[in-house]
């Protein structure tokens, strides 16, 4: 029963195409201190003698007022969508309470603390751009490339040894190490005639130990019979 349940799940695995190595595009994007010029300057104003707050929109180059407060924009830039978002406004101000306040300065909507304008009576801060693109523009970018995967193996990679195409016994560089056969059966050397019975045989080194050989054969005397030992 085992072996009949894996049967589809095999049959499904070997039927399933192998996908290979897949070339994926690398992103394009902006260049991180890029500015896109646009028409409009979204600006919020903080009342600070009753809370209330009120936003406005000026265009570039235009004017606005609130209460004793003038405002006027003349450029505002905001981030292209490849980057992380934040805007920026050049603006000047005056307030008919306070005539020796005027200021001229940018205010940036991530970062309203590096801001240098101060009032007792307002606080302004940047909610961002509007309205068409204008200078400085931006020239679109360009589509992205996908790369062509090719099976050529790394510049500068040589044949180490022990590869599968190696030959065997040998290596392909000089110097490279050599590889041994395997040692087949060797032949075994003749055996020396042996020496005559009766005499001692000589050793392949001349200050060796020296064999004996036992007496046989024709030529070899016996011993005499033990002899029983004589009653007193």
């Amino acid at each position: 029963m085992k072996r009949l349940a894996w049967t589809p799940f095999l049959a499904l695995v070997l039927s399933a195409p192998a996908s290979g190595a897949e070339a994926v595009a690398p992103p394009v994007m902006y260049a991180a201190d890029l500015w896109q010029g646009r028409g409009e300057a979204v600006i919020q104003i903080l009342n600070r003698t009753d809370s209330t707050v009120e936003t406005l929109t000026i265009p570039a180059g235009g004017e606005a007022h609130y209460h004793s407060l003038h405002l006027r924009v003349t450029r505002c830039v905001d981030r292209p969508e490849t980057l992380p978002r934040n805007a920026a406004v050049l603006l000047s101000t005056t307030d008919d309470s306070e005539p020796e306040s005027a200021w001229t300065g940018w205010i940036l909507a991530e970062e309203p603390s590096l801001s240098t304008f101060r009032s007792p009576l307002y606080g302004i801060n940047v909610m961002g751009c509007a309205g068409p693109k204008t200078d400085p523009a931006l020239a679109p970018l360009p589509k992205p490339v996908v790369p062509v995967l090719t099976a050529s193996p790394p510049q500068g990679e040589q044949n180490q040894p022990g590869d599968l195409d190696d030959r065997p016994g040998g290596s392909d560089s000089a110097t490279g190490p050599t590889r041994l056969a395997p040692l087949g059966d060797q032949p075994v050397p003749p055996a020396s005639s042996a020496p005559p019975y009766g005499r001692p045989s000589s050793t392949a080194s001349g200050g060796g130990p020296t064999q004996l050989t036992p007496f046989s054969g024709n030529g070899a005397t016996p011993l005499p019979p033990p002899q029983a030992a004589p009653s007193r």
